[in-house]
């Protein structure tokens, strides 16, 4: 592509959640070759988000104003959520024509809805069906106007295969797998101690991290991992939760000091911070059952976790389905509280295999966790809508 056109990447949150980290990533990515990138978010921070200078941040409410005069050849939406519905009728309005739409696919969207709004799979059906009215907050996607900008984009992108199953063969699609950080990459051969230092944790206790929010949909999840420590103290061996993030949903209606007995909870903490507590885990977890949830999800934390070089323990389902168990991941058929248990007080002696596992595991991020790789996917994709 000779001149490469003015692509606006539009998050539905700000920068520092989850989806903004891979709205930055990407848009750096693609800066470098060549595209004329503008990333848009619904309020634009007080300070500058960290992005190349050749990257422009414009607020939803800019990016509206100025769209008359610089027009963008695309605008990539992050997920097909009622904010960014809004949004791309706004931009549309302004200049008197649909602009070009791509949607990006990354959750389970219609579990999400159902599990914050608590509805039934048949309700849901009913209003994709038009059958019954329902107003959507604009963090959710509304289940026949999601699908009707789905089904009106010049493509779709994807985070796994399964959330692209069910389009149209003649819909173009891109999907591709978040890259890791890089402030997660270098080895941190100090950061196991310091941690312990900081934060009490005994020598002879092993330590577990987990970095992520708590909500609905994922509160099983993280309850089993809790329940998995408990067990394993119980079981004889010694081993501290370390989590951040916060819960939006409680971890449990009863017997929560019992789930947090061995649990060290910081909370939000800055992204900068997180690397040490990474590089400090004897094991990363990730729980989760193979089920509705997890198949159409890829843990935004994996990446990371295994770039690290520490042994990462999760379920096979989504990246799990990739990795070779006792190789370069510990895969278990479900990450649930049991199995999470006896696979901790199996592995966490094997000190010598953990190291390897952890190695192999950082090998296959920087081979196929790379914001360059899903650049390319995504760049193919650009070219193709254009061309078309």
């Amino acid at each position: 592509m000779p001149v490469a056109p003015d692509v606006w990447l539009a998050c539905h949150g700000p920068l520092a959640c989850n989806s903004g980290n891979h709205v930055r990533s990407l848009a750096g990515a693609l800066a470098d070759r060549g595209f004329a990138v503008t990333v848009c978010v619904p309020e634009r921070p007080s300070a500058d988000a960290e992005l190349p200078r050749s990257i422009r941040l414009l607020s939803f409410a800019d990016a509206v104003r100025v769209a008359a005069d610089a027009p963008p050849r695309i605008l990539h939406l992050w997920t097909a959520r009622e904010r960014m519905r809004t949004f791309h009728h706004d931009v549309s309005r302004r200049l008197g024509a649909a602009v070009p739409h791509v949607v990006h696919l990354e959750d389970n969207e219609s579990l999400l809805l159902a599990d914050q709004m608590r509805l039934t799979p048949d309700e849901i059906e009913d209003v994709r069906d038009g059958l019954r009215p329902l107003d959507v907050p604009d963090h959710l996607t509304h289940p026949l106007h999601g699908r009707q900008l789905i089904a009106a984009a010049a493509g779709v992108t994807a985070l796994v295969e399964p959330l692209v199953a069910g389009l149209p063969a003649r819909q173009p699609t891109a999907v591709f797998h978040p890259g890791y950080d890089p402030i997660f990459a270098p080895t941190r051969p100090e950061a196991a101690a310091a941690v312990r230092r900081r934060l009490g944790i005994p020598a002879d206790s092993a330590i577990v991290t987990y970095t992520g929010n708590v909500h609905a949909s994922n509160v099983a999840e993280v309850r089993s991992l809790s329940i998995a420590v408990a067990l394993a103290n119980r079981r004889g061996r010694a081993t501290t939760l370390v989590r951040t993030g916060s819960d939006h949903v409680p971890l449990a209606d009863h017997g929560a000091a019992l789930l947090r007995a061995h649990t060290i909870e910081l909370g939000t903490v800055l992204r900068d911070e997180l690397p040490d507590l990474v590089h400090a885990a004897d094991i990363l977890v990730q729980p989760g059952r193979v089920d509705a949830w997890n198949s159409l999800r890829f843990p935004s934390k994996l990446p990371d976790y295994l770039v690290s070089g520490r042994p990462v323990m999760l379920p096979r389902v989504n990246l799990g389905t990739e990795l070779d168990h006792g190789r370069n991941a510990i895969v278990l058929p479900e990450a649930t509280a049991e199995p999470i248990a006896t696979a901790l007080i199996d592995w966490l002696p094997r000190r010598e295999a953990l190291a390897g596992i952890g190695a192999a595991g950082a090998e296959f991020a920087r081979r196929s966790l790379t914001w360059s790789a899903a650049a390319d996917s995504v760049a193919a994709l650009y070219e193709r809508i254009l061309a078309g």
